[in-house]
This record gives C-alpha cells, sequence and structure tokens, in this order.
C-alpha cells in the first residue's frame, strides 16, 4: 500500500488538486480537471484517467461536493469520446453492452411514462455509454499491467476509505449524519455501505481469479477497512450482504 502511494504520489496529488478546486475555484475547476484530464490522455495514461471518472463518481454522492455531480457526466462523455475515436488502440473491442441493448431499448422507450423526462434521459445515456467505455478501458489497462491493475484498484478504493476516517478528525459533523452513522465522503451511510460492499465482492473476485495477488497484510487492511467502515455506517443491507 505505501509503495502504490508512492509510487502514484503525482496522481494523488492531482485528485486533491481537483478536490481542492471544485470546493474553493467555483466555475475554474472545470478547467482544471480538463487540463490534467487532457494530458493524462495525451500521455496515454488510461488507468489514471479511469480513475478520475471513478473518483468523480465517488464525490458526487455528495451533495456538499455539487461540481462532481456535474463534471460527472461531461468526463463521462469525454472518456467515450476518446474510445471512440482511438477505438483501433483498444483491440480486441469488448462489446460487453450487446446483451443489454434490448434493456436499454426498454428503458428508452419507457422514457414517456417518465415525469422528469430529461433527469431520466440523462440517466440512460450515462449508463449506456459506461457499459460502452468503462469494459474497454477497463481491458486496454489490464492488457497492459496485468493482474496488478486489479490489485492498485483495490489500493485505490482503501485510499478513499482512509480518506473518509481521515475526515472524522477534519469535521466530524460531515463525516456522521443520520443518528451518528458513519457516512464519510458520502453522502448518506446507505451509500458508503453499499460501496464497500462493492469493494469488498471486487476484492474476493480478484482474489479467487489471481490467488496470490494480495498479501497478508494486504488482506488483513482491506477486511479490516471495510468491515469498520460497514459496522459503523450502520449499514442493514451492507451487514447482511457481507
Amino acid at each position: 500500500m505505501l509503495a502504490y502511494c508512492k509510487h502514484n504520489y503525482q496522481f494523488i496529488v492531482i485528485l486533491l488538486i481537483w478536490l481542492f478546486a471544485g470546493i474553493y475555484a467555483g466555475p475554474a475547476v472545470y478547467v482544471v480537471v480538463f487540463l490534467f484530464l487532457a494530458i493524462l490522455l495525451y500521455k496515454e495514461f488510461y488507468e489514471e484517467s479511469f480513475l478520475g471518472l471513478f473518483y468523480l463518481m465517488i464525490l458526487s454522492d455528495n451533495f456538499h461536493l455539487g461540481f462532481a455531480s456535474s463534471l460527472k457526466p461531461l468526463i463521462l462523455i469525454t472518456l467515450t469520446a476518446f474510445f471512440l475515436i482511438k477505438r483501433r488502440e483498444f483491440q480486441p473491442i469488448t462489446k460487453l453492452y450487446v446483451p443489454f441493448i434490448a434493456f436499454f431499448g426498454y428503458s428508452l422507450l419507457m422514457l414517456s411514462q417518465s415525469e422528469t423526462l430529461m433527469v431520466s434521459l440523462q440517466k440512460n445515456v450515462s449508463y449506456i455509454l459506461l457499459f460502452i467505455m468503462v469494459p474497454n478501458f477497463v481491458m486496454k489497462i489490464y492488457q497492459k499491467r496485468g493482474a496488478k491493475f486489479f490489485r492498485d484498484l483495490i489500493y485505490f478504493n482503501m485510499l478513499i476509505l482512509i480518506s473518509c476516517f481521515v475526515l472524522v478528525v477534519v469535521d466530524v459533523d460531515i463525516a456522521f449524519s443520520h443518528g451518528d452513522r458513519f457516512r464519510g465522503l458520502f453522502g448518506n451511510p446507505n451509500g458508503l455501505g453499499m460501496y464497500c460492499v462493492f469493494v469488498y465482492l471486487f476484492y474476493r473476485v480478484s482474489g479467487a481469479f489471481f490467488p496470490d495477488l494480495y498479501s497478508r497484510v494486504d488482506k488483513l487492511m482491506v477486511m479490516g477497512l471495510i468491515f469498520s467502515a460497514v459496522l459503523l455506517s450502520a449499514s442493514r443491507n451492507a451487514i447482511v450482504s457481507i
């Protein structure tokens, strides 16, 4: 974990710049984020570009960080457009979206029944773009880095959880809500609980496919952080799921 932080400290600094720009720089955050994203894509840092979107998706769950909600769809569109333009570099193309075409078609038809048409349309388009972009970025990164990418993805998520606990020291009123339940960087405790469930599932599946991927220290750290966050969040669904 320490080796991961040391090797990726520049990227961690970039994410902190995004966060503080969003809090203090107002509309200038759009310039800051897209400038760094353009540099990352130009230098073919696809892993960092992908994790940047993932980071903004996490922050967007917190209503105190409205800039992330505004940037999230723009970054998603940008990465999808980049993939479509550079698709020859992403061979072989992963078509995970194909089995879901009927579902997407049905959901688009149901927009006529929606009372919030624009919001529903945006969410539908976002899911379609995610199914097109994410699998291909993941496969591109996996081809380059192998299983180490999955381990580093878990490390990245552990940094997110550590940040949630650090927030307790910085501002305990933000870190806890809904009757003193822990939420960390997320908008509510159940959001944190759901996040922990998905991280736990990814950790177990990646560990099953690659048994030597995590050291004993890694396993203790992952399980300790996830179980601590879930118990403090008091998310019943997360506790039962894990």
